[in-house]
């Protein structure tokens, strides 16, 4: 513990409060709008993407290589596992310390910054039980979109040469001729397609937390359950989240013992064609044949010159899955010794685990 008029550095706390009022996936995405200064962007924006937290910044000529990730304390031990694992209703309070003066606490590994996290604590008195819920909708915005309709990009394609032949063969420019003549008649026809809104839905999210508390001076705890179910706005894109915690403090004469466990489980799903395949497919070729079955290309050519068109719905409509398990387990025990008014001991020793299958 330290006085902030002893440090130069600067520090961020976040309280519960803040956490409580901002509907979000996870702890880590509070901290994008609470804490001045902290980057928070997405390794994928799958339902499920872990978070990367940079609090110092990249380098203008990059970092050689070298992490950029900060050191994580959880309730005073050192943790891999970031704040993914911890849901926002568990948490007491988040202080971030952004330079030096936080490498001469915790050394070169706070290099990068440190978030210091502190769990709540199980209130003492009669067993109490609170619930929580969150519900909400996702919807994808396409407006800033501005593409252009079958009849613009056929006209874009025929002034930058691509119906127009590079060889001295006729016969080459009569076939491509042929080629946009036929693309011309789908067009007369009335075909337009709009590829973006195909693979899009609107996403229900829903997340239910329990805990309960209560006990007396000498024991409290707590027991905590959360689940949670994002859908993604991408179809077949998901994620289920199963928490679960026990909080226990035990304080005889000047002794205290504390312990706290979290078991954390996720499952996602990833939709199996990515939204850029919806976004090259051109609107002068149709979803469906005339027969209203689904062909493995839009376009298709044997000229080795040139490349065949598939079809993005030919792969999201066949029978194939992009899935992921998350599993993993944190225990924290901290023994406490108030040896005197000014002296106490502290002795801490924390153990996790994490394992994916995908």
């Amino acid at each position: 513990t330290a006085k902030k008029s002893d440090l130069t550095s600067s520090i961020i706390s976040v309280k519960p409060d803040e956490l409580k009022n901002v509907k979000v996936g996870s702890a880590a995405d509070a901290l994008q709008g609470l804490a001045t200064g902290v980057l928070i962007s997405k390794g994928s924006f799958k339902p499920g993407g872990s978070s990367n937290i940079i609090i110092r910044g990249n380098g203008s000529f990059g970092n050689g290589g070298a992490s950029t990730t900060p050191l994580y304390i959880i309730d005073g031990v050192m943790s891999n596992a970031g704040l993914d694992v911890i849901a926002p209703s568990d948490i007491e309070s988040i202080e971030v310390l952004k330079d030096a003066a936080s490498t001469a606490i915790y050394g070169s590994r706070a290099a990068n910054g440190v978030l210091v996290i502190e769990t709540k604590i199980p209130e003492k008195g009669v067993l109490s039980l609170s619930y929580k819920g969150d519900f909400s909708i996702t919807m994808a915005d396409l407006s800033d979109y501005n593409l252009m309709n079958a009849r613009e990009k056929l006209e874009f394609e025929t002034r930058a040469g691509r119906y127009t032949s590079t060889t001295n063969d006729p016969m080459d420019q009569i076939a491509m001729d042929n080629l946009r003549n036929q693309r011309l008649q789908d067009i007369e026809r009335g075909v337009n397609t709009y590829w973006l809104s195909e693979p899009i839905r609107t996403g229900f999210v829903q997340k239910h937390n329990l805990y309960a508390e209560g006990g007396e001076e000498r024991i409290r705890y707590g027991l905590g359950l959360s689940y949670g179910n994002t859908q993604g706005v991408m179809k077949g894109s998901d994620r289920q989240t199963i928490s679960g915690n026990i909080d226990l403090v035990y304080r005889t004469g000047k002794f205290q013992f504390s312990n706290k466990f979290i078991l954390d489980y996720m499952k996602t799903n990833n939709p199996a064609v990515p939204f850029s395949e919806y976004a090259k497919a051109n609107p002068y070729f149709r979803k469906y044949n005339s027969e209203g079955g689904i062909d493995k290309y839009l376009y298709y050519t044997e000229d080795p010159e040139e490349y065949s068109v598939p079809n993005p719905l030919w792969n999201a409509h066949l029978n194939n899955y992009d899935v992921q398990d998350q599993f993993g387990f944190t225990n924290n025990f901290i023994l406490e010794w108030f040896a005197t008014n000014d002296l106490r001991v502290r002795a801490k020793f924390g153990i996790s685990k994490n394992s994916s299958t995908a």
